[in-house]
Parts: C-alpha cells; sequence; structure tokens
C-alpha cells in the first residue's frame, strides 16, 4: 500500500492485488501459486479491463507489475526509480500505460496473467531477485509482447542487476521502455528480439 501511494503521488496509477500465494511460505514452496492472480483480484482487473474497452480489443499498450518476488528490499530501494524514469519515456512515445498492478508474492509468470486478463499489448514486471552472495537488493525487469497463458522465458527479455552497484535504476527504466518499443514495433518478445544497450560504467566487467 505505501508503494503503491508513492507511485500515485508521482502521477502513476496503480492497483494493489494479490496471487494464489497468501503467505511468504506459499511462494517459496509453491511457486505455481505466484504465478497467478487470486480469483477475486482477476476479477477486479477483468472489470477494470472491460471499463476501458470492451472485448477483446486491447486496453493499453504496457501493463506494469512490481512484486517483491525474492526480495522486497530490491523493489523498494529502486522499483520506484524505475518507473518513474520508464513510464514519462512510454507516454512520451504516446504508448497508453495500464495502472501499475502492485502484488505480494509474485513470480515472473504473473505476465501472462495479469498481461491477458487486462488485454494489454505487452507486458512488464518488476520482480525482487533471490539474494547473491553480493547483492541482496537486485531488481529484474522482464519484458514480454502479446502476454497469454503458456509463454515461458524464452518468449521474455530480461534486464538485471538493477540496483545502485549494479545497473543503476534511471538507466534500467531507460531500457525497459526501449525494449517495449522494438517489441511493440517488431511484434516480438525473447529470443527473437535483440536490442543492444551501450555499456554502462557501473556494470563494466
Amino acid at each position: 500500500a505505501a508503494f503503491a501511494a508513492e507511485l500515485a503521488g508521482a502521477g502513476i496509477a496503480t492497483m494493489v492485488l494479490a496471487t494464489e500465494a497468501t503467505s511468504r511460505e506459499q511462494h517459496l514452496r509453491r511457486p505455481d501459486r505466484g504465478r497467478h492472480l487470486d480469483e477475486h483480484s482477476r476479477d477486479r482487473l477483468r472489470a477494470f479491463a472491460v471499463s476501458v474497452a470492451a472485448p477483446p480489443a486491447h486496453t493499453c499498450d504496457v501493463a506494469l507489475i512490481v512484486s517483491d518476488g525474492l526480495s522486497a528490499g530490491a523493489v523498494a530501494a529502486a522499483g520506484i526509480r524505475v518507473l518513474t524514469r520508464m513510464v514519462p519515456l512510454l507516454r512520451a512515445a504516446q504508448l497508453t500505460v495500464g495502472p501499475v498492478v502492485v502484488v505480494p508474492f509474485g513470480r515472473v509468470g504473473l505476465l501472462n496473467d495479469v498481461g491477458a486478463t487486462l488485454r494489454a499489448r505487452s507486458a512488464v514486471i518488476l520482480l525482487g531477485e533471490r539474494p547473491g552472495l553480493t547483492a541482496v537488493d537486485s531488481l529484474s525487469g522482464y519484458f514480454e509482447f502479446a502476454p497469454k497463458p503458456g509463454m515461458d522465458d524464452a518468449q521474455r527479455n530480461c534486464v538485471s542487476n538493477i540496483r545502485d552497484a549494479g545497473l543503476p535504476p534511471e538507466v534500467a527504466g531507460e531500457q525497459l521502455a526501449q525494449l517495449v518499443l522494438a517489441g511493440l514495433r517488431t511484434q516480438r518478445s525473447g529470443t527473437s528480439l535483440k536490442l543492444e544497450f551501450p555499456t554502462h560504467p557501473q556494470i563494466e566487467t
């Protein structure tokens, strides 16, 4: 709720929803539950979509999702900064952006459910990643064109290691916006979408 309120303060609409995982334990033991909205949330999102456009028309160009995933600290540290850079770039490109779906206990596959239910042309999820030996606050962004049930990692693009000591959140916001633009232009995502970004000094090896 606090994250959603901060986004609202920045002029970005939100919806706070829930997955089928009702606890951290379920999220860890049952990854499948983190890939789907619960029925109440899906009904709310479906009703919103109908209020925007009658099926089967698209309701927006981009669905945006944020979830704590395996690192709530990553979302707290970088999520707002990524979105407040990304959303204005999408709007400047004349793309319509759905309300940011803020949902605890999510997994990458939530892209499929939210994007399809919202009837979005594409979808992006920001997700806290599993803490590593040197990073406990790593955020990743995943992009998917034409989200629908059954899509897998080969059909997604990922911008990873988003954090101050890695890929700065503002740079990640720009890269994700470029991914969306390229995906919508070419009507593809995943292994069939190739996009090279300039190396940022903080992530040189």
